[in-house]
């Protein structure tokens, strides 16, 4: 039955968003966030810290130079470090996809467990998209698992809405057809949810 529950909230989901529909914002107004150096070893452990703590995992460089530097369908762009009162507290990342660059995404936001609440995710993200807009992609993609469901309400506040079929350039998804049509489904109601708040 666990391994039932985890395959049914690791579920792969996809959100999309047009530039026109994301969430109006400035970029100066978001806060103190600056790109990191994503070759430097301090900018790497500072990162892993943050996405260890966000998000209960105990990554390691291996893992930062696969997901991020070496992901198979992510090219990400730039790597962002959101600071308050001096201490890095929040990550993110800007990407494209490899087999279509004009696809923008975000890549792994986090904010330390401590800071969460308080707005500083939606900052982050917004930042993201808006400066992907000023490289110019056509629209907007977010892959996360159907179990992120805070990850899943935020990217709705900022514009997004659910992607119903995988393209050829999103990351396969290896879940069955029934668990596919019933991540599906559960995903429209969690968006209709969001917009009966």
């Amino acid at each position: 039955m666990r391994r039932f529950l985890r395959s049914f909230n690791n579920a792969l989901v996809l959100l999309q968003c047009s530039p026109n529909d994301l969430a109006p914002a400035k970029l100066d107004d978001l806060g103190d966030i600056r790109p990191m150096d994503m070759l430097d070893e301090r900018d790497v452990r500072t990162w892993l810290d943050i996405h260890n703590d966000a998000y209960g995992r105990s990554w390691d460089r291996a893992h930062y130079q696969a997901w991020i530097l070496d992901h198979a369908h992510v090219d990400v762009l730039q790597t962002y470090l959101l600071y308050q009162e001096g201490s890095a507290v929040g990550a993110g990342s800007t990407a494209v996809f490899r087999r279509n660059r004009v696809i923008g995404l975000g890549h792994y936001v986090g904010i330390r467990k401590a800071y969460q609440g308080r707005g500083l995710g939606r900052r982050l993200m917004l930042f993201r998209y808006h400066t992907l807009r000023e490289y110019g992609v056509a629209s907007f993609e977010m892959e996360t698992t159907i179990g992120r469901r805070a990850s899943i309400w935020a990217h709705f506040n900022c514009g997004f809405k659910p992607k119903p079929r995988f393209d050829d350039w999103n990351t396969h998804d290896q879940a069955a057809p029934w668990l596919r049509a019933l991540t599906r489904v559960r995903l429209e109601r969690l968006y209709e949810q969001w917009r009966r708040r």
